[in-house]
């Protein structure tokens, strides 16, 4: 199979790849699909029709240049972006327009670039607070199950759990981060930036955490500006620039597009 590849065309027409809104040819509905996706700040025009498709329990990786629109796909798709439209269907249901806490409700969670944690406060109180207020969660027993969950992910943070947030490392950061979707056992996961900053070593931590849960059958949505490390787990690849995707396939299918658009650092 090669790479799907959709020449620009001009502003306000795009062309992109990813399909049409649709079920698959046995029935079933991918878990999330995005299709003509427009996004704006203010009056910059940031995407320009992005199609995206997610199956259950698959990893896709979105890349790209700086500039080129990966986290506005990102924070549109999580209610954090209120200019935009087109469809975004998750599970069924259009979700574009909804308010942020209910999409993350309904099981899509995003971890938005940077570490994201309350820093005054223990890794346990950290976990404790992302999943206070949320549907069935009253029940002390559901909790325990989320602590346990997240703890199995990232046995480190298990070490950690009474020790203030803010003076954990970066990596550890960013890992308490994702544990808190994972103690919420969310059906997709988006991820910004997830490597930004960190030593190489904590990356390889990262990273395994990632296979975790791809393996615990998580959906993954992954953006990364230096994508060599991350295509190694991902299922489909899908090249952004200037706001369109440009290309889509395997990662045998766009490596040598991904390597020769974005270098290795």
């Amino acid at each position: 199979m090669t790479a799907r590849t959709t020449p620009s065309g001009p502003a306000g027409s795009p062309r992109s790849p990813g399909g049409q809104v649709g079920l698959h040819s046995d029935g079933t509905a991918p878990l999330l699909e995005v299709s003509g996706l427009v996004a704006a700040y203010g009056p910059y025009r940031a995407l320009f029709g992005v199609s995206l498709r997610i199956e259950a329990g698959a990893t896709q990786v979105l890349v790209g240049p700086n500039g080129a629109g990966k986290s506005t796909v990102l924070r549109a798709v999580s209610g954090l972006l209120d200019k935009a439209s087109g469809t975004v269907l998750f599970a069924g249901r259009n979700i574009l327009g909804w308010p942020a806490w209910r999409i993350a409700r309904a099981g899509l969670g995003h971890v938005a670039e940077g570490r994201s944690v309350f820093s005054s406060i223990s890794v346990q109180e950290n976990l404790a607070l992302a999943m206070t207020g949320l549907r069935g969660w009253r029940s002390r027993g559901r909790y325990v199950e989320g602590f346990e969950r997240a703890y199995e992910v990232f046995p480190v943070l298990a070490e950690r759990r009474h020790q203030m947030a803010g003076t954990l490392s970066g990596g550890e950061q960013r890992m308490l981060s994702l544990a808190k979707l994972v103690a919420i056992e969310h059906k997709l996961v988006m991820v910004d930036e997830l490597s930004l900053g960190l030593s190489p070593a904590m990356v390889d931590e990262v990273y395994g955490s990632l296979v975790h849960l791809k393996q615990m059958g998580t959906a993954l949505l992954i953006v990364e500006q230096h994508p060599q490390r991350v295509m190694e787990i991902a299922d489909r690849v899908a090249v952004l620039a200037r706001g369109q995707v440009t290309a889509e396939g395997t990662p045998d299918d766009v490596r040598s597009l991904v390597e020769t658009l974005i270098p290795a650092p």
